[in-house]
């Protein structure tokens, strides 16, 4: 009888164990299939915002541009040139052709030439993008670290003297003006002091003081985010629940709060990095940093048409993949996501 039981107990135990793995996988693969369907919608309606951002661009163009031949041609081309450039950039052809023409190059790479130097635009670009995105990185890195920081000291301190120095921090982050505020820095630390170079980025000390300039908008906007965000959860049931438990503050914020308090920031810092990839240009022009935003400057000033066209692309694209990758981060960051599907 004792042999028998055993028997029945072993193979019970087998068949609970033969469920637990087919209801595990059939989960796992409800989550792949979610995962599928969500990164599918999200990639299509960035294609689709792309689709229209290049409309938009296109017609903006062709509408406030004014005469492009004339511009490629030269101010004092005649009719027989300007009627050449026009052939030659596709000009006498129709809008639809012509806006086939530019998503397809868009598509390989090809951004046309810039009327000015006679260079392809994106070869123009990616020489500078390095520029831009050590930039950007240093920037977002540093006013992001200073920002969890900061709004997490005040969101701890509440109401105490120490909250408000931290949002008078975050306040003027957010007010002041970076061009004035480069200019301040490079009387001060640049030519006062003699601490960090002028100008160029040539040497490794010639980003601290553009990364500082802009890094200062990311700082007030993150801690006012942050402490916004931690203040919410906790105050939350949940913490309060942690905390009745017997569980220290400090473990509270650590485990319960502050992963669900990172979605809104992670939100602030991925569009604030998206914006910097898009070049600075106040701050690149202030301290002649050879970025994308500089070069956009030179090309309005000399209206170099292809250029701010294919720069508007650019950018309007990086911010959009950087949204959808903000998007895809959001599923890891919190699994009620996943959950709630």
């Amino acid at each position: 009888m004792s042999l028998q039981l055993a028997v029945d107990r072993d193979t019970i135990d087998r068949v609970a164990a033969a469920e637990r793995s087919r209801a595990r996988r059939q989960r796992q693969l409800a989550t792949a299939r979610w995962a599928a369907s969500f990164i599918g919608r999200r990639l299509a309606v960035s294609l689709l915002s792309i689709w229209i951002v290049t409309l938009g661009i296109f017609g903006l163009v062709r509408v406030l541009g004014g005469d492009v031949a004339r511009t490629s041609a030269g101010p004092d081309a005649s009719p027989a040139q300007v009627e050449a450039a026009r052939i030659r950039l596709g000009l006498d052809r129709s809008l639809p052709e012509q806006y086939v023409d530019f998503v397809s190059g868009i598509v390989t790479g090809d951004l046309g030439e810039s009327y000015r130097t006679g260079t392809p635009v994106w070869d123009e670009i990616t020489a500078r993008l390095p520029a831009t995105l050590k930039l950007a990185v240093a920037a977002t890195a540093f006013g992001s670290l200073v920002g969890l920081v900061l709004g997490g000291i005040a969101a701890v301190k509440r109401g105490t003297w120490v909250d408000s120095v931290v949002s008078f921090i975050g306040i003027a982050g957010i007010s002041i003006p970076v061009f004035w505020l480069g200019l301040m820095l490079i009387s001060l630390l640049a030519v006062t002091y003699n601490v960090f170079p002028v100008t160029g980025d040539d040497e490794p000390l010639s980003i601290v003081l553009p990364a500082l300039t802009v890094s200062v908008f990311p700082i007030g906007l993150v801690t006012r985010m942050t402490r916004a965000s931690l203040l919410d959860t906790l105050g939350s049931d949940y913490a309060r629940t942690a905390r009745s438990k017997g569980t220290s503050r400090p473990a509270v914020i650590v485990r319960h709060c502050l992963r669900n308090a990172a979605i809104p920031v992670v939100t602030v810092i991925g569009l604030q990095f998206g914006a910097l990839l898009g070049g600075a240009v106040l701050v690149e022009s202030v301290y002649a940093w050879p970025g994308l935003g500089r070069y956009l400057v030179g090309a309005v000033e000399t209206r170099d048409i292809a250029v701010v066209q294919g720069l508007a692309v650019v950018f309007a694209v990086v911010f959009i993949v950087v949204n959808l990758a903000v998007d895809l981060l959001y599923v890891a960051i919190d699994p009620r996501l996943r959950d709630n599907r």
